[in-house]
């Protein structure tokens, strides 16, 4: 296809009937002048894009009417905008609690360690006393394991003593018991002296 072919077929379509192919003799009628139209600023020339050719159109928001795709284009992003707006506020609230929260979290965690060194210094002394407890409880119960063999071994030796007394020395004859000569029977005891005291 070339570009005759092309305006061949554009004449049969403005004609409505066909071009003569032939260089004969009757020559074809000139094509009428079409009224020039006037130029409108608002309506654009049309252009064909050709191969390679990338269309692009400028169009400016600031001059001049925006068109409603434009206008819509505008409403999404400025809603897209106050999201993505929304969405860091949301984030930075979040990281602002998280960071809260962790310095919470620290404070506790060195509450802690102080609580849990100063109970271990506590549960060290009571440990040291707790031995010297220990100790001392054991040397008591040396010292009365001591004093028990100690007093056995004097009961012992006061047994022999006495065991040896009783056979060393005679017994004396037993006494009557004597009455008293003064008149009052022997059962009977006698008075205390109260004012005496």
């Amino acid at each position: 296809m070339n570009e005759s072919a092309f305006r061949q077929a554009l004449e049969r379509l403005g004609k409505g009937k066909p071009a003569p192919r032939g260089a004969g003799g009757t020559k074809a009628p000139a094509p009428k002048a079409r009224p020039a139209r006037q130029a409108d600023p608002t309506q654009r020339r049309r252009k064909f894009v050709q191969d390679g050719d990338v269309r692009v159109e400028h169009h400016s928001m600031a001059t001049g009417r925006a068109t409603p795709r434009a206008i819509h284009a505008q409403q999404e992003d400025r809603s897209e905008i106050e999201q993505l707006r929304h969405k860091v506020q949301f984030e930075q609230k979040l990281r602002e609690q998280a960071e809260l929260r962790l310095s919470e979290a620290q404070a506790q965690i060195r509450s802690l360690t102080t609580r849990i060194g100063h109970a271990d210094v506590i549960a060290a002394e009571h440990k040291g006393k707790l031995a010297a407890q220990d100790t001392e409880l054991l040397a008591v119960r040396a010292d009365l394991y001591n004093a028990r063999e100690e007093n056995d071994q004097l009961r012992e030796e006061l047994a022999r003593l006495k065991s040896r007394q009783r056979t060393a020395d005679p017994r004396p004859a037993p006494t009557q018991a004597t009455t008293p000569q003064d008149g009052t029977p022997a059962d009977e005891p006698e008075p205390v002296k109260w004012w005496l005291r």
